[in-house]
Order: structure tokens, then sequence, then C-alpha cells
């Protein structure tokens, strides 16, 4: 191709890229982030290093600022947010303010995935939940805590990313938001639970009966004292014979009058029936007693 003829090429590209460039500009002078996502905190991101087997759910209602209700392949489980303590709901206004926050950002319906860190022992699901936000995964955890509606647990923190929490908490100190508005922070909500444990009455423990033993340090069951034993010494026999009891005469029996004798029906067989009294008046029977002389 003669030269000329390659440079008429150059110059028809060179108008092409430049008419290209002039109607670009334009559109990224108005809105030059119309394309782009929007910005996410790094903090907020969640991270690889959560590991676990994670489980797809939907949120069913939120209970209060660190717990909700979610359904899991068509199972209703409750879910306990790990590693944050957010305030309790007898913490006014703070406890309904996080509750509130979290009913904001988790409506029912919407699809969540968790994390698994562990099972309480009242058999709630410990984890970390994260939701979708444009092309990244933020954690709602770390994000109750930067926006001061939950504090960190310092006792199961080392579950997720301790660093990246305590960076989030600072930053709500620092811009003194939501639990932070008070110096210092509020109450926290492990210590308000052990207070309420120590104010609530106790119900009064039953007396130890006497003689009852009632663990450690208790005075054990008592035993009477045992009795001595009884030594018998035998008897010496004697030469003179055993006397003999005098036998008593026996009863003399009355015969019965006429008029008061019972049938013989009603007389046991073994009991002799009473002699009858003859026509004379004096009995048939042989007396058993003989008279004195």
């Amino acid at each position: 191709m003669p030269s000329h003829q390659l440079s008429r090429v150059a110059i028809v590209l060179g108008l092409l890229l430049a008419i290209v460039l002039a109607l670009s500009a334009p559109l990224s002078a108005q809105n030059p982030t119309r394309l782009l996502p929007p910005p996410v905190h790094p903090s907020r991101l969640a991270q690889p290093e959560l590991g676990g087997a994670i489980l797809e759910a939907t949120v069913i209602r939120v209970a209060d600022g660190d717990s909700l209700k979610v359904r899991i392949h068509g199972e209703s489980r409750t879910v306990r947010l790990a590693c944050i303590d957010a305030p309790e709901l007898d913490q006014p206004p703070w406890g309904s303010a996080s509750r509130a926050w979290l009913q904001a950002h988790l409506p029912p319906g919407t699809s969540v995935r968790l994390v698994p860190k562990a099972t309480d022992r009242y058999g709630r699901l410990v984890a970390e939940l994260v939701t979708a936000a444009a092309l990244s995964e933020v954690s709602i955890n770390r994000m109750l805590v930067e926006d001061g509606q939950a504090f960190v647990y310092p006792r199961h923190v080392h579950q997720c990313d301790a660093a990246r929490y305590r960076e989030a908490q600072d930053r709500a100190s620092a811009q003194r938001v939501g639990v932070w508005q008070e110096p210092g922070g509020i109450e926290r909500p492990w210590a308000h639970r052990q207070r309420a444990r120590e104010i609530r009455p106790h119900r009064p423990q039953p007396l130890p009966r006497p003689g009852l033993s009632w663990g450690a340090g208790q005075p054990a069951r008592s035993q009477p004292p045992a009795a001595a034993p009884v030594l018998k010494t035998p008897a010496e026999p004697s030469s003179a014979p055993p006397a003999s009891a005098p036998s008593a005469p026996p009863a003399a029996q009355t015969p019965a009058p006429a008029h008061r004798s019972a049938p013989a029906a009603t007389l046991r067989p073994d009991r002799p029936r009473p002699p009858r009294p003859s026509s004379t008046g004096t009995s048939d029977a042989t007396p058993l007693l003989s008279s004195p002389p």
C-alpha cells in the first residue's frame, strides 16, 4: 500500500478515536460513579476466614438486638448472633433501639447466610450472619457493633475476627453513636444480667431436720447409743422338788332355765347341751361338786 494511503487511514482512525473520547467525556463528567457499586466499609465485609459450613436461611422474625428466628430447610431455628452482645430489652431505650435496627435491616423474608460457630445451652444456633450488599457480603454482627447497637462480647469474640470487631467498636466509641452516647458506654449487657440475678429474690431453703445430713459440713445422721449386752448368769440347781401349783376346781355348770334354753339349731357342735330339769324339779345330771360334809 502506498505511503499516502497509509497516512489517510491513520488520519481516519485518529478522527474516530477523538469522536469516541469526546462522546464518553460528558457522561463520566455528569455521573462518574453511575456504573460503580456503592462503597462498603472494609470492616463490614465478610472475610473468607469465617470458614465452616455456610447455611442458607430466611428470616422469620427478630426477637431482640442479637437473636432472631430463621427457617433453614423448612425447619424453624433460633439464631444467637455470635461475638456480640446487644442491650437487653429491660435497658431502655437501648434494647428497643437495637431490636428496631435489626428489624429494619432484616425484615421477614430476607435471605441470609449463616456461618455456624456453636450451639449454646439454650439450644440456639450461635452464628455470624451475612447478607448480600452490592457485590460483597456484609457482616450484620459487625454492623451492629459499628453502628453502636451492640458491644463486642469479650467472652466469645475469639469465635470471630476479634481484631476487626474491636476496630469497629473503637470507631463507634469515637463517633459516640448508639450505646456510646453516654461517656464510656452504657452498662454492659452481661453486667446487667449478672446484677439482675443477684437482686432477684431467692426461694427460702427448707431447714434441715434434726439427725439428717444435708451435705458437706452438716452433722451426719445421729445414731442411738448401742445398748450394753446383758449377761445372763446360770441359775443354781435346787435339791428341793419344785412345788406344784394348786389346781383350780372346775367351775360348776348351772343348768339353763327352760324358758331360756336355746334351740338346737343355734348351738355350736362342740358345746355340750345343758341337761333339762326333771318333772320333780331336780336335775337328772350328776353334780360336779359334792356338798361339804
